[in-house]
C-alpha cells in the first residue's frame, strides 16, 4: 500500500521539487559539453573506444528492433501529417 503521508508530502512539495529538478538538469546541460571536451583532450583513446562501443550498441539495438522502430516512425510521421493545420490555397 502507498504511504498516505508520503503522498501528501510529495503532493504538497511538487512545485519545489520540479523547480529543483529543472535547475539541476539545466546546470548539468551546461556542464556536459565542457566535460566532453576535457575528456577528448585528456583521454582521446578512451573517448574513441566509448564512441565505438556506443555505435556497436546502437547498430545491434537497431537490427534487433528494426520493425518496431520503423512502425513507430511511420506512426509519428502520419500523426504529424494529419495534425498539420489546413492551408488555404
Amino acid at each position: 500500500m502507498a504511504n498516505p503521508n508520503k503522498q501528501k508530502y510529495y503532493r504538497d512539495n511538487r512545485e519545489t521539487r520540479l523547480a529543483y529538478q529543472k535547475g539541476y538538469y539545466e546546470r548539468y546541460k551546461l556542464r556536459r559539453p565542457r566535460l566532453k571536451e576535457l575528456a577528448e583532450l585528456l583521454e582521446p583513446e578512451q573517448v574513441d573506444a566509448l564512441k565505438r562501443a556506443r555505435s556497436e550498441y546502437n547498430q545491434k539495438y537497431y537490427s534487433v528492433n528494426r520493425d518496431r522502430i520503423r512502425k513507430q516512425r511511420k506512426s509519428l510521421a502520419l500523426k504529424r501529417i494529419y495534425s498539420r493545420p489546413k492551408q488555404d490555397s
